[in-house]
């Protein structure tokens, strides 16, 4: 782990070898290369206020990937339930084990195996190809997983893996619509969970907002179940939990289906105020799901209004206190709190093993918080692994700044307007950076 807990790496500045990558960092040629993401991004930002202040965890592109795909594949499983309504004992108890348990895990896999569906993913994605996603995801395979030791007869099951291929194929459409919202995705490599090895894809937005997500892989390279970060749970849990909430309900759940569905399609196609009024109207059990809460977060967003937005964001936090699970969701929250949001982002970092991304925010984020020879160390690693991401560089400059390399960060601020369009006005540099204001008034300032 780059960035130790206890605060190791303040010592950086006494160690040669550090000295060393510090000034190979200052001499570091221009990126010639960079994600096709960056130009949109770009647009977008030509302020060069701090990027952390306005990251929002990006939900909205996440949830169309496979929360907005969830209204898909349940519905017509879910539609079946109505076929089964006179068998309530069996509903009643299937829907008690789906509250009280997370479906199960899938079957460890290799890492060589994740690596290949993660590289699969990273293709269909960046080619905007939505029938690739579509044929990648396994939809027997989270079909399993969500109703594993549910009381169901075999008739009932088989009725609901209809409905639920069903809704697979339609999902198609999702991927697609999805695909159109964010920029670019990256395979980040593979990782350990849950006893196997998973594919860790980060997608970055237009806007500069990201998501992380997990794909566990079948034997066959196929997607077995997703974790989103976004939601804490994996996909096949929020199966489990809305195909739970259905089944328990009256009239086989159609009533609660159809307010869960209404809720969510207001969501995802950003009519906010009647997204939010839904939700106020959710049955109890629903509105402490992840995934809806999720949804509500990401419609107050869309709101100009900054207090319901905070008040959403609060809520989660209350509901789910010191829950890392939701890290990702919780850093639009902690924008203001430095000394929150740094944990926040290097839990994410461990979890992740380490994005680029993060430590680019964290070069920006470490120096609030007197640690300024972390926050080098966190731009340096950033900027040798992906010297295209605007949020890197920009996490550089942050870190000679508060290094007092004056001119190392004038020469920064040259490349950023340069090569990534980043313009920093004075007022900016002073407002947002600690030792901006002495950078400023410097002669290397000056000079530019």
């Amino acid at each position: 782990m780059l960035l130790a807990d206890d605060g190791a790496a303040s010592d950086a500045y006494a160690d040669p070898d550090a000295e060393a990558e510090w000034s190979d960092a200052r001499n570091a040629p221009a990126p010639v290369r960079r994600d096709p993401s960056v130009g949109r991004a770009r647009a977008k930002s030509s302020s060069g206020v701090p990027i952390w202040t306005w990251i929002g965890g990006g939900t909205a592109a996440v949830l169309l990937v496979c929360g907005g795909c969830l209204g898909a594949l349940l519905v017509p499983a879910a539609n079946r339930v109505r076929e089964v309504a006179d068998r309530a004992e069996n509903r009643r108890a299937a829907a008690e084990i789906a509250a009280a348990t997370e479906s199960p895990t899938p079957a460890p896999a290799s890492s060589a195996t994740a690596r290949a569906l993660g590289e699969k993913i990273e293709a269909a994605l960046n080619d905007r190809d939505s029938h690739a996603m579509a044929r990648l995801l396994d939809s027997d395979a989270v079909y399993d997983l969500a109703i594993d030791g549910l009381e169901l007869s075999d008739r009932d099951r088989e009725s609901m893996r209809s409905g639920f291929a069903e809704g697979a194929r339609q999902s198609a459409g999702k991927w697609g619509e999805a695909l159109e919202e964010y920029g670019w995705a990256r395979f980040l490599g593979v990782s350990r969970r849950d006893g196997g090895s998973v594919a860790l894809v980060r997608l970055l937005y237009d806007d500069g907002s990201m998501s992380y997500l997990a794909f566990y892989p079948t034997p066959g390279v196929r997607i077995a179940d997703v974790y989103l970060f976004t939601t804490g749970e994996r996909f096949s849990t929020m199966m489990r939990r809305l195909f739970g909430s259905s089944l328990g309900a009256k009239d086989g759940g159609m009533d609660t289906l159809e307010a869960m569905q209404a809720f969510q399609h207001a969501a995802l196609r950003g009519d906010s105020e009647d997204a939010l009024d839904r939700y106020q109207r959710l049955p109890k059990n629903l509105q402490e799901l992840r995934a809806v809460q999720v949804l509500r977060v990401q419609a107050a967003g869309r709101l100009d209004d900054p207090d319901r937005y905070n008040a959403a964001l609060a809520d989660v936090d209350r509901r789910f206190p010191d829950d890392p699970s939701l890290d990702l969701l919780k850093i639009g929250y902690y924008v203001e709190e430095p000394e929150k949001l740094v944990v926040v982002l290097e839990r994410l970092d461990r979890a992740l093993d380490g994005d680029p991304y993060l430590r680019g925010m964290l070069a920006t984020c470490l120096p609030k918080v007197g640690r300024d020879a972390d926050a080098m160390a966190a731009a340096i690693a950033a900027v040798e692994e992906e010297p295209d991401l605007t949020l890197a560089q920009a996490g550089l400059l942050s870190a000679f700044i508060a290094a007092g390399d004056f001119d190392a960060a004038a020469d920064q601020l040259r490349r950023l307007e340069e090569e990534f369009a980043m313009v920093y006005e004075p007022a900016e540099l002073t407002e947002f950076y600690p030792r901006g204001d002495e950078f400023v008034a410097s002669d290397a300032y000056l000079a530019l």
